[in-house]
């Protein structure tokens, strides 16, 4: 496929050679067009460093996520807003006193970050629960509960 597409070359402004190319690789010819190849040599060193892969990848991406918002379906979404279920704050804080409140431990079980349950350590049980259900240890959410 590389011979019979790279027999001529982008050079020779032989349009074929692009569609040839994108037929032979699954690229756009557009995408060649835009980065064009020097040589056999220039199309193979791009092609295996990813140039056209990245941008056909994002295309086919885009492509893909327009089909995939067509089969989604809108939902709502609980806020909490500070507002915990009685029963889950009992469990977890149960947990917690299970546990013996030994951080390592719970950032073991719970996948919460021990540096981050040790820069806000918890009050006691209940506090613990609050501040995990109110995702509190969350990385991108660290915030005063």
């Amino acid at each position: 496929a590389i011979k019979s597409a790279a027999s001529s070359s982008a050079g020779d402004g032989d349009r074929d050679f692009f569609n040839r190319l994108g037929e032979a690789f699954d690229i756009p010819p557009q995408m060649l067009a835009h980065v064009p190849p020097r040589d056999g040599a220039d199309f193979a060193r791009k092609y295996m460093n990813g140039t056209y892969a990245k941008q056909a990848s994002v295309s086919s991406l885009k492509m893909d996520l327009k089909k995939q918002m067509s089969v989604l379906r809108r939902t709502r979404t609980k806020d909490l807003r500070g507002k915990l279920d009685e029963d889950d704050v009992v469990a977890m804080a149960k947990l917690y006193d299970a546990q013996k409140g030994d951080l390592d431990s719970l950032a073991r079980t719970f996948g919460i970050d021990v540096a981050m349950l040790r820069q806000h350590p918890p009050k006691d049980g209940r506090d613990f629960a609050r501040r995990v259900l109110l995702a509190a240890y969350e990385a991108d959410s660290v915030q005063a509960v």
